[in-house]
Order: C-alpha cells, then sequence, then structure tokens
C-alpha cells in the first residue's frame, strides 16, 4: 500500500488488515513503519501510531480502502500494535499486542464496542485465529487456546509455553 507516487503520500496510519463481510469490512491500522525510497533505503526513524479499527461501508469488491465510507473509528487503547484480527458471529477478537486480546462487539456496525479484553499473559500478543468454538491465541509467550460461546468472556482451557514465544498461529481444518 505504501510505494511511490500518490499512495507514498496517504496520510493515515499503515493498514494491517482488512477483513470484509458482506457490505461491511473493518481495517486496523496502527503500529510503526520505516519510511522508505522507491529502492527500499531507509529515509528516516520508525513512525509509530497508535492502533484503530475502522468500520467501513463497502459497495461490491473492495477494491481500495480509501474508497470505502468510514462508518466508525474505535482507538484501540494500549494498542499501537494490532496486529490481527477474527470474527466470530458479532465479535471480532483483535491481537492487540501489549493491549491483549481486544473483543468487540460489532452488532451495530456504527458502534464498535469492547465487549471484554483478554489480557496478555507473555508479553505481546502476535497473533489470533478461530476454528469452531476455539481462539487460539500466540503470544511472546506461546500459545493458549479459549473456548467461545459458553459465556460472555472465553475461558482459558489449554495453554502451552514455547521458548522465544509464538509470532503467528494458523488452523488448519
Amino acid at each position: 500500500l505504501y510505494g511511490s507516487g500518490p499512495v507514498a503520500s496517504v496520510a493515515i496510519a499503515p493498514i494491517v488488515e482488512v477483513l470484509v463481510e458482506g457490505s461491511i469490512g473493518w481495517a486496523l491500522t496502527g503500529g510503526s513503519r520505516t519510511p522508505l525510497t522507491e529502492n527500499g533505503t531507509s529515509i528516516g526513524s520508525a513512525l509509530s501510531t497508535a492502533g484503530f479499527l475502522h468500520t467501513l461501508a463497502v459497495n461490491g469488491r473492495v477494491v481500495e480502502v480509501s474508497g470505502a465510507e468510514n462508518i466508525a473509528t474505535r482507538f484501540l487503547s494500549g494498542a499501537p500494535g494490532a496486529r490481527h484480527m477474527v470474527k466470530d458471529e458479532n465479535l471480532l477478537y483483535i491481537a492487540a499486542g501489549a493491549a491483549g486480546v481486544v473483543v468487540l462487539d460489532v452488532t451495530l456496525a456504527s458502534e464498535p464496542r469492547v465487549r471484554t479484553t483478554l489480557p496478555s499473559i507473555s508479553g505481546a500478543v502476535n497473533d489470533v485465529a478461530r476454528s469452531g468454538n476455539l481462539l487460539f491465541v500466540a503470544d511472546d509467550g506461546g500459545v493458549r487456546s479459549y473456548r467461545l460461546n459458553e459465556s460472555a468472556t472465553p475461558m482459558l482451557v489449554g495453554a502451552r509455553s514455547l521458548p522465544g514465544g509464538a509470532a503467528r498461529i494458523a488452523v488448519l481444518d
């Protein structure tokens, strides 16, 4: 998304991920980036921005996020490094770095609200994945699994410490 020409002047934070379901989309922005020239040479120090979730109204296929109508913007407190999100029914689970896993209720697209936060146990939460009624969380200490949909708050059902932690997680169904 960030390159040469007009695109290089986009004044928003880095777009981390976009998730689209029907006519609604969600875009995670924030984190840090280092300005680069066309050949990849650094031209400055890293820029850091706060994490935000943007709710978007989209028509048909999303070709470019800047062309979508922004319905709502939600500040992700303490989450400058929001990294990944997964959706389960009306809930978004966001891997939000040191802020843990932020669980947002997106039943009303114009008013996403925090339902709960699963605190980070071992450093930054780097990734989330979902399979059936299980949520898997990768963090700097390893992997945790939570059972969903049994109570208002996901229930921790397993944890595995890994030397060096886990940066990414994927579930193969």
